[in-house]
């Protein structure tokens, strides 16, 4: 259930109740290389690499982040570095700004704040007035994060 929304710039964010777990994204249905087959992946220093498909934890994990390609194209098409960047920084701004936010589960006099691209990828904020600093004051990464997001996730398609 969410309480209510706020409009900046254009984009709605989703007041969540702490107590509430938010919805978990919409899975996206990516392609996988069969085992033994190469897939290819941006490497840490940006350039494009490629991997056998062996099922362990670490091609599951470029898979689950959207960090796997079946073409060598697709790979070069993709820009998963600016889109990591720009959630770094936003990260780091809530950290920088504001006061580690614990829901208190008993306490349902207090609501917690999230930016709602993805609950999982940002803390809880603890007021509406955080949240909305956050998004005027990290606006061109909050663009980069939504436009980047819903790019990589449709590349494979």
């Amino acid at each position: 259930m969410i309480y209510k929304t706020i409009t900046l710039d254009g984009i709605t964010y989703d007041l969540i109740p702490q107590k509430e777990k938010p919805q978990d994204p919409p899975k996206v249905a990516r392609p996988r290389a069969e085992k033994g087959d190469e897939y290819f992946y941006r490497c840490s220093y940006g350039g494009v690499c490629k991997s056998a498909e062996c099922g362990i934890k670490v091609d599951g994990y470029r898979h689950s982040i959207g960090n796997y390609f079946l073409t060598e194209e697709a790979c070069e098409a993709a820009n998963p570095t600016k889109y990591n960047q720009a959630l770094t920084r936003v990260r780091d701004y809530i950290k920088i700004n504001f006061e580690k936010f614990v829901p208190n589960l008993e306490d349902e006099s207090q609501h917690g704040y999230c930016l709602w691209y993805n609950p999982a990828l940002f803390p809880y904020l603890s007021c509406e007035e955080e949240l909305k600093q956050v998004a005027a004051d990290c606006k061109d990464d909050l663009d980069i994060i939504r436009t980047e997001g819903e790019r990589l996730n449709n590349l494979n398609f």
